[in-house]
Order: C-alpha cells, then sequence, then structure tokens
C-alpha cells in the first residue's frame, strides 16, 4: 500500500533529478540539451557556433582540433594499396597495412605467418609532418609500430622503436593525452606517479582534439548567462584573452607546447590565466637553449629570445592564428618581424644587402629549421635513419642559416640571368 512518507521522498528525488539535469545541461545549438563528458561546467565547442560561426567552422580545420581523431580512411594519410603499404624490418619481418570492412589494421608478418593484427583505432598527429596511430586494449592505449611521416613520403617506424622487432605494447600516457585532446576520462582516480603507466582509460569519456574550452576555459556559464542576455554584448563568465599578462597568455601555450616535464597535477586542469609553475616541478639545474630540442619545447626557446624578453607585447599568437589551419608563407610571418624592426634596422644590421629581400624572409635566417636530436625516423631497415625536422624558435642569429640564404639568392640570380 502507497504510504504518504513515500510520496514525500518521490517529489524530493524528482528535484534532485531536476536540479542536476539544469546545472548540467546548457542549451545545445539545435535547441536540445547537452551534456559534456567533462562536467557541468562545460558546454562543448559546438554550441560556440551559436555566436562566433566563423571562428568554429575555421577552428574546424585547424592543427589544434585535428590532433587526435578517431582513424578513418579520411584521417589517415599513409597508402593502404600494395606495395606501398607496406613497411619492412630487419630479417623477413614486416607490417602491412590493410583496411578492411571493420576498419584500418597494422599486420605483423614474420616467416610468411601473421603474427598480431592490431586497429587503428585514434590518429594523433594533423599530418601536415606526420601521424602515429594507437590502438585500445582494453582499459589501455598503445602505440603502434608503424607512423607516416611528410619527409619520407609514406610510412616508417614510431619514433625509438626497434628495427629488430615488431613491437605492440607501448603504453601511451596520460600525459599525450593531456596534450592532444581536450579531455580523457578514468575508470578510477590515477595517482600523479602513475600517469606515465596508465591502464584504466574510459574511452566513452573522450574529447578529440584541442578544443575551444582547453583553451578558453570552461563556458556553461557564459553560454547561459549570453542565452539569457543577448543584447549584452561584453562576454560574461568567460576568461577573456586581452584581459591575459603577456607572461599568462604564453604559459597558456606552453602547458602543452613546453616538452616534457615532472608535473604536478592533471593538466587538464589548466586554466587561461594559471601559470606553469602550478603544474610542472621547477626544473633541475640551469636551462641552457642548447639543450632544448627543436621538438616539443617551443616555449622555452620562445621565452629565452633577445626579442621575447626585450618585447611586452610578443607571444606565441602574435605569429600563430589557433583558430586557422596556420598554414601561412614566409613573408607573412616576417611581416610580424617587420612590424617592430622597420626596414630602417635591417638597413643598419645588413649594409651590403638588398632590403627588399632580407625583409621577405627573416624566417630562414633567424628560425631556421633544425634537426631534432629526440626523434629519428627511417622508412624501412634498407635506409639511413633521418632526422625529424622542426623549425627552430630560439630567434637567434644563425651564422650557417644565413650563409645558405646568401647562397640560395645567389643562386636564384645566376638562374635568371641571361645565357649567352
Amino acid at each position: 500500500m502507497f504510504k504518504p512518507y513515500q510520496h514525500i521522498l518521490g517529489v524530493i528525488l524528482l528535484i534532485i533529478t531536476l536540479f542536476f539535469f539544469f546545472t548540467t545541461c546548457v542549451e545545445g545549438p539545435a535547441g536540445g540539451k547537452y551534456t559534456d563528458v567533462r562536467g557541468k561546467l562545460y558546454a562543448g565547442s559546438a554550441i560556440c557556433a551559436g555566436c562566433h560561426r566563423s571562428i568554429h567552422d575555421s577552428a574546424l580545420h585547424s592543427s589544434h582540433l585535428l590532433t587526435m581523431q578517431p582513424a578513418s580512411k579520411e584521417t589517415v594519410m599513409g597508402s593502404f594499396i600494395p606495395p606501398a603499404n607496406e613497411f619492412h624490418y630487419n630479417g623477413d619481418r614486416r607490417v602491412i597495412m590493410e583496411a578492411r570492412d571493420s576498419g584500418l589494421f597494422q599486420v605483423a608478418m614474420a616467416g610468411g605467418r601473421v603474427q598480431a593484427i592490431h586497429r587503428m583505432d585514434m590518429v594523433m598527429g594533423t599530418g601536415r609532418k606526420g601521424q602515429t596511430y594507437l590502438y585500445w586494449q582494453g582499459d589501455s592505449v598503445k602505440q603502434l609500430p608503424v607512423s607516416c611521416f611528410q619527409l619520407l613520403g609514406g610510412w616508417g617506424n614510431s619514433p625509438r622503436y626497434p628495427m629488430d622487432t615488431i613491437w605492440y605494447d607501448r603504453l601511451v600516457s596520460f600525459q599525450c593525452f593531456a596534450c592532444h585532446t581536450a579531455y580523457i576520462g578514468m575508470k578510477k582516480p590515477v595517482e600523479i606517479n602513475t600517469f606515465y603507466q596508465v591502464d584504466q582509460y574510459d574511452r566513452g569519456k573522450i574529447v578529440y582534439g584541442i578544443d575551444c574550452e582547453r583553451c578558453h576555459g570552461p563556458a556553461a556559464a557564459h553560454v547561459r548567462y549570453q542565452q539569457e542576455h543577448p543584447d549584452v554584448r561584453e562576454a560574461k563568465y568567460i576568461v577573456r584573452w586581452d584581459s591575459l599578462s603577456q607572461q599568462q597568455r604564453v604559459d597558456a601555450c606552453g602547458i602543452c607546447h613546453s616538452g616534457a616535464h615532472s608535473f604536478m597535477r592533471a593538466m587538464f586542469g589548466f586554466r587561461p590565466g594559471d601559470t606553469l609553475t602550478n603544474y610542472f616541478y621547477p626544473e633541475s639545474g640551469t636551462a641552457k637553449t642548447d639543450g632544448i630540442d627543436v621538438h616539443g619545447n617551443q616555449y622555452g626557446l620562445l621565452v629565452a629570445s633577445k626579442c621575447f624578453l626585450r618585447s611586452k607585447t610578443l607571444e606565441c599568437v602574435t605569429c600563430h592564428d589557433t583558430h586557422t589551419a596556420d598554414r601561412k608563407p614566409l613573408v607573412d610571418y616576417s611581416a610580424k618581424c617587420m612590424a617592430c624592426h622597420g626596414i630602417e634596422d635591417v638597413k643598419k644590421v645588413h649594409k651590403d644587402e638588398d632590403p627588399s629581400l632580407l625583409v621577405s624572409n627573416c624566417i630562414d635566417c633567424h628560425m631556421p629549421v633544425g634537426e631534432s636530436k629526440l626523434i629519428t625516423i627511417q622508412r624501412d631497415a634498407g635506409t639511413n635513419m633521418r632526422a625529424y625536422l622542426a623549425r627552430r624558435h630560439l630567434i637567434a642569429v644563425y651564422p650557417e642559416a644565413a650563409k645558405r640564404w646568401k647562397e640560395a639568392m645567389l643562386s636564384s640570380d645566376s638562374s635568371r640571368s641571361p645565357t649567352h
């Protein structure tokens, strides 16, 4: 028989349920409700398009958003057509990339027999320089042995992978996801000192790529307020980039672009306006730029540059538009240099050179492409190792780069001269 207290209890439970619903959901782009896996503070990037359509649509093609994606024929850049779909190791070992109805796979062969088959579940990297691939094994994520690189024109060994065996067992650390996804959930709490060997990811709670809220902070309160007050033009309950200091701005990029660190807390907790010192333990010893690799720690190189140290405005987004694909010609980046230095500065330093040629390409001389000491890649067992290339973010004078530039200019002039 129904009792009065049961009715009261039911009402209380209903109130609690409604409270939870309305505090964890915001109005979606089509009028529906959306609950973000990161919790009630987040709105989801799709809703940003309601007010920021052009920026949102442009960001869909940006390197940040595409830095981690589900694997598919559209997102994997390597060939699956024989013989270009094979990677050869020492001896008779090889990995064949196969496209099947059930997905994309890396198939390990030895002695003419299949040794292992693993699906490409996730793509890490945009493909502009390269990609590597991950697969789920239970609640852990592991890296596949074959990656793809533009420099090689196809498949290559995954960084630091051996050539005498086909290795499928490298665990993907929490820190990898912290810089390549907006969020990934855990099935149970993880201690900081075990972040590098995580085997309890929740595949149902992942936000691929670096989305709007990873850089701008949680937006549910902002969205709710702006929806309720459409005539208010000032952004409320969201961090405004122009309110941050120069150091806070570069730290917002440095949380991912400052290389590997020993960290004190999960990087997903970083918000714009925070500082790196709240997340990373101090580096031991004296930091020297010649010890910083060109890959991974662009932050460390930039902040050591005289241009940065003498400027109160130079920051990462001075040159990089994070809302676009960011593939500008060097003359556009050089224009950023000239905005500070000016043509007269160039003439004083480069007295014997044509300033019109110099100002069209400051970058190759003062931020040349360098070889990584940490990452080497190889097309197959019969070819030599090659260094991974990345542009130096220590803005400085590089005599060898200047020499190469002059030689290129002379060669160019010679090729344009009339022949007799």
